[in-house]
């Protein structure tokens, strides 16, 4: 794929006995739409490492039923696309890539039609509560709701050209996530419950759009993170409870400062000495609004 895709990173876990994989052609329409699906069982598995490169469509990913350590479902269009799926373990580490191929070979960003987008395909992917994962998803334009709440991610990586992007941690992480990377082109994107992610580190990377990160959840740990947004609005929502520092790299056009004290460097918030946990964002923004928002 293009640069961004080819940054998005492999992921880690683990295998288990192939129950269905297969592929068939569905009925005649205008397109030549075919349907994959594939799944595994958690049978002997311990690491999962995932990393998918989808084109354009309709991207869902959802926590699987118990026992089951994946399952894709894959709806696409022959004559655009040719997907190839790899599976290999190693040990306990189990690997799946996905990856749509076109004629020309790598898909990159720009080169595909995105007009129709009730006529797409479908990507729906689900994965275990039980097994530390490691998630990397490149997608170059898609309608993406990934429901991550209560996955044991280990690490996440999400990176999407144009596209609508609904991401929510609705319950916590059962492990500690080392690194929780984002970043969007031209996208109408938002996160929330990101605080049930327990991310060591946290960075988003916006170029143009609406964008709107919620660090709410059962904040366990301190953390850090970066955010780098050229034109758009930023709109930032944290938990009351929680003590939250911004640092200015460079000029912050229109920072909404209400709630927290101007101190060297940028603003925290009042709480910053007492709280038991703490959240450092370095903040860089071109031009547009920087909203903040409290909750308790």
């Amino acid at each position: 794929m293009g640069n961004l895709m080819r940054s998005a990173r492999r992921s880690a876990g683990l295998v288990a006995a192939l129950l269905v994989t297969a592929a068939a052609p569905l009925a005649s329409q205008t397109h030549d739409w075919f349907e994959m699906s594939s799944r595994r069982q958690v049978d002997g598995v311990e690491r999962l490492d995932i990393d998918v490169e989808y084109a354009v469509g309709h991207l869902a990913i959802s926590p699987a039923v118990a026992g089951l350590l994946y399952q894709m479902d894959l709806r696409y269009d022959a004559n655009d696309f040719e997907p190839i799926r790899t599976w290999n373990t190693d040990g306990g580490l189990g690997r799946l890539a996905l990856q749509m191929k076109t004629e020309d070979g790598d898909i990159e960003f720009g080169g595909i039609d995105e007009t129709d987008s009730d006529d797409m395909g479908t990507l729906d992917l689900s994965l275990s509560r039980e097994i530390p994962t490691t998630l990397s998803l490149g997608v170059v334009a898609a309608q993406a709701k990934l429901h991550l709440g209560g996955l044991a991610l280990e690490r996440f990586v999400f990176r999407t050209g144009a596209s609508e992007t609904a991401i929510d941690f609705d319950a916590p992480n059962p492990v500690r996530m080392d690194r929780l990377e984002l970043a969007a082109g031209a996208a109408d994107f938002e996160a929330t419950g990101l605080g049930n992610a327990r991310f060591d580190r946290f960075e988003f990377t916006g170029a143009v759009g609406d964008v709107r990160l919620d660090f709410t959840g059962d904040w366990k740990e301190s953390a850090e993170g970066e955010i780098r947004m050229g034109l758009g609005t930023l709109s930032l929502t944290f938990p009351r409870d929680i003590g939250v520092r911004i640092e200015k790299q460079g000029f912050l056009t229109s920072f909404n400062s209400a709630g927290f004290e101007d101190v060297s460097g940028g603003y925290q918030t009042p709480n910053w000495e007492t709280a038991t946990r703490r959240l450092t964002l370095k903040v860089r923004a071109g031009l547009g609004d920087i909203d903040v928002y409290f909750v308790d």
